[in-house]
C-alpha cells in the first residue's frame, strides 16, 4: 500500500507539472527529441540495408577494377615495346642501307696506276715497291670490307626479320589484351548498372 501510495503521489506530481504551460512545453520538447532520435536511427538502418544489398556487387566491382588496372599497365608496357621495336627496326634498316652503300663504294675502289710513278722525280717505281703498294692497297680494302661486314651482322636480313617477327607477335598479343580490356570495361559497366539505387529516406513511408 505504501508503494502504491508513493507511485500515486509521483503520478499526481507529474500530472500537476504537465498541466502547467512550461510542463507541457517540456513534455513536447522531450517527445520531439525522442522522435528525432528514432528517425535518425531509422535513417541509419535504411542506409545500412542499402549498403548490404550492394555489398557483393561492390566487392565484384573492386576486384574487376583491380584486374583492369593491372591489364592497362600491361597494355602500356606492350605498346612501349612495339614502339621501341619499330624504332629499332628502322635504325637497323637505315644502317643496313648505309653499310651496303659503303661496301659498294669500297668494292668499286680500284688501284690508282698513278701511284706507280714517283711524285718527286716522275720515274716509274721499282716493281718491288709497286708490288708492296698494291699489297697494302688490297689489304686496306679487304680490312675495310671486313669491318663493314662485321658491323652489318647487327642489321642483317635475318636480324631484321627476327625483329619484324617479334613486333608482329607483340602486336597480336596487344590486340588480344585490348580485347580483354574492352570486355572488362563492359562487365564493369554492367556491374555499375546493376547497383541497387535506393530512394532517399525522406521518400519512404517510414519517414513520412
Amino acid at each position: 500500500l505504501r508503494r502504491l501510495e508513493k507511485e500515486k503521489a509521483a503520478i499526481e506530481e507529474e500530472r500537476r507539472t504537465l498541466s502547467t504551460e512550461d510542463g507541457k512545453k517540456d513534455a513536447a520538447r522531450t517527445a520531439v527529441a525522442n522522435l528525432r532520435v528514432k528517425m535518425e536511427n531509422a535513417r541509419a538502418a535504411y542506409i545500412k540495408e542499402g549498403v548490404e544489398k550492394n555489398r557483393d556487387i561492390h566487392a565484384a566491382i573492386d576486384k574487376l577494377s583491380g584486374e583492369k588496372r593491372a591489364l592497362t599497365e600491361e597494355i602500356d608496357t606492350i605498346k612501349r615495346k612495339v614502339r621501341d621495336g619499330e624504332a629499332q627496326k628502322e635504325r637497323m634498316k637505315n644502317l643496313r642501307t648505309s653499310l651496303m652503300e659503303e661496301y659498294a663504294a669500297a668494292q668499286a675502289e680500284q688501284w690508282d696506276a698513278g701511284k706507280e710513278t714517283c711524285p718527286t722525280c716522275g720515274q716509274t717505281l721499282p716493281a718491288e715497291k709497286v708490288q708492296e703498294l698494291r699489297a697494302a692497297f688490297n689489304e686496306r680494302k679487304a680490312q675495310q670490307k671486313e669491318s663493314i661486314n662485321r658491323r652489318g651482322q647487327e642489321c642483317s636480313k635475318v636480324k631484321i626479320q627476327e625483329m619484324e617477327e617479334t613486333i608482329a607477335a607483340q602486336t597480336a598479343n596487344l590486340a588480344e589484351k585490348e580485347a580483354s580490356h574492352a570486355d572488362m570495361a563492359e562487365r564493369l559497366q554492367n556491374l555499375q548498372d546493376s547497383l541497387i539505387v535506393q530512394p532517399p529516406f525522406e521518400a519512404t513511408d517510414e519517414y513520412t
